[in-house]
């Protein structure tokens, strides 16, 4: 007879790495938004400078569009989807939340951890011991409200009032890790 979890993760823990995912999300497409449009206004200012000041025939205009073009692309690349195409791991999304809110003991990385663990019938481990750490860390996941917490919005919510905000120092560490850790897999 066979006593094994049933090696998922918990709809509260899920629901609440979701939450956290949608929000590093939402920051990547607002601040590289935010960045290819200052560049665009950045090259229409200096396309409109060149014109003003020197006179420039076809062929001239038609590399300095090209060069406009090519850096706006490159910029578009680098700052709006190479950070969308980043994968943040649920277990770094459950250690900021730990971190963030403190007094877990590391309760939600255990129960994720647990919950997606294979248990063979002849392992020598106690199914119910991993049974109480996943409810443990059930728990400590409804406890936890990320949008009071951090959004620093009275009444919660983030900007759209069912998600995380932009603000959260949750979100904004998290980007920050998956930034950091692209470039250090591309300079490796």
């Amino acid at each position: 007879m066979s006593n094994k979890p049933a090696n998922r993760i918990p709809s509260e823990i899920a629901t609440i790495l979701g939450r956290m995912r949608r929000g590093v999300q939402r920051y990547f497409i607002i601040d590289g938004l935010k960045y290819v449009f200052a560049i665009l206004i950045a090259l229409i200012v200096l396309d409109f400078l060149i014109d003003r000041n020197f006179r420039m025939d076809f062929s001239q205009r038609l590399i300095m569009l090209v060069l406009s073009v090519g850096y706006l692309s490159f910029v578009v690349i680098r700052r709006l989807f190479k950070p969308l195409m980043s994968r943040l791991s649920d277990d770094a999304l459950m250690l900021e939340l730990e971190k963030a809110n403190g007094g877990m003991n590391e309760a939600l990385i255990s129960a994720l951890e647990l919950s997606r663990m294979r248990v063979s019938d002849d392992a020598n481990v106690s199914v119910e011991m991993i049974d109480q750490t996943v409810k443990a860390g059930v728990l400590h996941v409804e406890d936890v409200d990320i949008f009071l917490n951090h959004a620093g919005i009275d009444g919660g919510g983030g900007c759209d009032g069912g998600g995380i905000s932009i603000e959260d120092p949750i979100i904004l560490n998290l980007a920050g890790c998956s930034i950091r850790n692209n470039s250090a897999q591309r300079k490796g």
